[in-house]
């Protein structure tokens, strides 16, 4: 979304994600179309009648969140999109299926967990070609400026392939704290990219919060992050590095916006150093000690959201923000 809205306003920007699906994306949707060309490479695809492909290679973690049609449809389209010889068009379909195999689906997002809920779903082919048409139509009414420069990468953000004061402003939203876990919330998208490209999978190290804390080495927290939730620690020592690197990549008097969430750990049983923890932790208050440490100048926290923290889904015991950093090196 930063890199688009970048791009619309002619300014030059760069971004990364540990996620591929995530990078494919982001690419796909910052690259210049001709909306003819695609118009008529959409109308190519859909005169093409259906038939049953002889083999479908369709990943068996995914066979259970789709209908025996769906699965059909997919490969069929499939097939037909990889005949595309340009990239770039290419990509745009592969994209469009992604989306339209999504809405046919009978995955449930329930935060972290993927679910299966069988109810009637429309023919792909269908959705297919309303996303196709509704992705066209929205090149065709967004300006976009050509001329600025958009670079996507998968990278990981505590070693950001950047040279040291290189960057004006920075906008971004990490993971929040105990929310969602992306690799699994993602997998369905994940796997059917995979169907089309060979992805270059992270390792646990790369995501924020992705190792578990060691709890042997309570000792060695540090006192800013002490009386906190051991499940936190290794999210906010992650946090630290990449501010860190945000301050090195960073040119002097750069901006920072920085959206995070508060996290909440109702049924807590460890306790750090003695002290009686909460069960909310204030990340936007936490993230902003880290950044004064590192050398950033807090200007402003803006309360974008706020919601009640509840404990057996009823009882109110305080409030969860979310929250809009703003530091300036």
């Amino acid at each position: 979304t930063t890199l688009l809205a970048c791009k619309e306003h002619g300014i030059s920007s760069v971004g990364f994600d540990a996620l591929p699906v995530c990078v494919f994306a982001s690419r796909v949707k910052t690259e210049n179309y001709d909306a003819e060309v695609l118009q008529e490479y959409k109308k190519n695809i859909f005169e093409n009648k259906f038939k049953k492909p002889e083999k479908i290679k369709f990943p068996v973690f995914l066979k259970r969140f789709f209908s025996r049609h769906a699965i059909e449809d997919i490969a069929f389209f499939r097939n037909i999109i990889m005949n595309i010889e340009v990239e770039k068009i290419r990509n745009f379909f592969i994209l469009a299926l992604i989306n339209a195999s999504m809405k046919v689906s009978y995955a449930w997002k329930d935060g972290a967990v993927l679910k299966v809920r069988k109810k009637p779903k429309p023919p792909l082919r269908k959705i297919f070609r309303y996303v196709c048409k509704k992705m066209i139509k929205n090149i065709k009414k967004s300006p976009i400026n050509s001329e600025s420069m958009v670079i996507v990468k998968q990278a990981d953000a505590k070693n950001l392939p950047l040279e040291d004061n290189s960057i004006s402003n920075i906008i971004t939203s990490p993971p929040y704290l105990n929310k969602i876990e992306y690799t699994r919330i993602y997998e369905i998208e994940s796997l059917i990219l995979s169907m089309f490209k060979k992805l270059k999978k992270p390792t646990k190290k790369q995501y924020i919060g992705g190792k578990d804390f060691d709890s042997s080495k309570v000792n060695s927290i540090p006192d800013y992050l002490s009386g906190l939730p051991l499940e936190s620690i290794s999210y906010f020592k992650d946090m630290e590095n990449v501010l860190k690197e945000m301050y090195r990549v960073c040119k002097k008097n750069a901006n920072v916006f920085i959206i995070v969430g508060n996290g909440y750990f109702p049924k807590i049983k460890q306790y750090n150093k003695g002290v009686h923890l909460s069960p909310i932790v204030e990340s936007d208050i936490i993230l902003s000690k880290i950044a004064e440490r590192i050398g950033f100048m807090v200007k402003k926290i803006y309360l974008l959201n706020e919601r009640s923290a509840l404990k057996d889904r009823t009882k109110k015991i305080g409030s969860l923000r979310e929250s809009m950093l703003l530091l300036k090196k």
